[in-house]
């Protein structure tokens, strides 16, 4: 009987490889499926910017920089006015270099709902992302897409995809106490504050230190939020 032939090197190989290519080509396919946004979301940018700007510091529920910092800089914004977030998004950041690494100032955010109705979805949400210590976070990546829902309004699955974006941010957690008591609290404790002040619409600030405080309102620019640093330090 005569033994089969083992099947010729010159044959396998091209079988191989298109057997390689095949699945390569499904792991493209399948990658880009589960990367594109599915029906209702939205695509969610800006986290790399976000984590360069905030990344490695200190964050203490609403505050961030250290405690130990002899200044406080209050800032009240609302997340859901869509006129506040090119301030947000121009103001902050040099603030946290030139201020907040520097350990010349902590900021603290003010949830400060801005017209008639009542605050908003959003700052449920940022505020229990405070509660994980990851609010600034949650604040910056909700500033830089939420003109991406300025058709629909702000939705439970944006917020959601929002936080699901922010790093180390336990999901479910986040979920389970946005509703929580303690966040309730600390939203009606920030309006409080905001109507004791009197603060008129738009986004202020609050400079806190050893020689005063400073009031700035009507969307202050960072280089004037320094000075006033520099006044009560």
């Amino acid at each position: 009987m005569r033994a089969a032939t083992p099947p010729r090197r010159g044959r396998v190989w091209p079988l191989v490889a298109l057997l390689l290519g095949g699945a390569g080509l499904l792991a493209v396919i399948i990658a880009i499926a589960l990367s594109e946004p599915r029906e209702g979301e939205v695509e969610i940018t800006g986290v790399s910017d976000a984590q360069r700007t905030l990344g490695g510091l200190r964050q203490d529920g609403p505050f961030i920089g250290s405690p130990e910092a002899r200044v406080t800089v209050e800032v009240f914004n609302d997340l859901q006015c869509s006129s506040c977030a090119g301030w947000e998004l121009e103001t902050i950041p040099p603030l946290v270099e030139s201020l907040v690494r520097e350990r010349r100032a902590r900021l603290r955010f003010r949830h400060f709902p801005m017209g008639q109705r009542e605050r908003g979805l959003a700052a449920f949400g940022a505020g229990s992302a405070a509660l994980q210590d990851r609010e600034w976070q949650y604040v910056t990546i909700f500033y830089a897409n939420q003109a991406k829902v300025s058709d629909t309004g702000v939705t439970d699955q944006f917020l959601t995809q929002v936080a699901s974006s922010v790093p180390d941010l336990d999901l479910g957690q986040w979920d389970s106490e946005r509703d929580a008591g303690e966040v309730e609290e600390r939203l009606a404790a920030d309006e409080e504050e905001a109507v004791r002040l009197r603060l008129p619409v738009g986004p202020a600030v609050v400079v806190l230190g050893p020689r005063g405080s400073r009031e700035l309102v009507e969307s202050p620019s960072a280089a004037k939020i320094e000075a006033a640093v520099r006044e009560v330090s």
